[in-house]
């Protein structure tokens, strides 16, 4: 375990009763926050987060099932990573989602199912 993943799993530990969840500026890569988002012990707090912040990180290539697990997300913090592409389904378990930050990216498209969510504010 890296020492990224110890400062994410140091932050998620100092208040399991949260709804907000800040990562940012932790150098995360896409492997530190597939495992981040797959350890069983924090399952229930994954499930009722609303915010996630992952700004300012160093995701690349995001799988698309990554956040079906956050399924009361209202706010989703990706800016200033090195984001190039999203999968087409990647956000279709988050029904609550509101806003999405995507500012500074390397992004060239969005896929069309984020861009038709009626009630989705992106940030790009």
């Amino acid at each position: 375990m890296n020492n990224n993943i110890k400062q994410a799993i140091n932050i998620i530990e100092s208040d399991l009763n949260k709804t907000e969840l800040n990562l940012s500026n932790l150098g995360l890569i896409d492997e530190d926050l597939i495992y981040i988002l797959n350890i069983e012990k924090y399952k229930g707090f994954f499930e009722s987060l609303e915010k996630l912040y992952l700004d300012n990180n160093s995701l690349l290539n995001l799988p698309k099932n990554i956040f079906e697990k956050l399924i009361k997300l209202k706010g989703l913090n990706l800016a200033r990573n090195n984001l190039t592409n999203l999968p087409e389904n990647i956000f279709d378990k988050l029904v609550k989602l509101e806003w999405i930050d995507l500012i500074y990216n390397k992004l060239t498209n969005l896929p069309e199912k984020i861009k038709n969510r009626p009630n989705l504010e992106i940030f790009i």
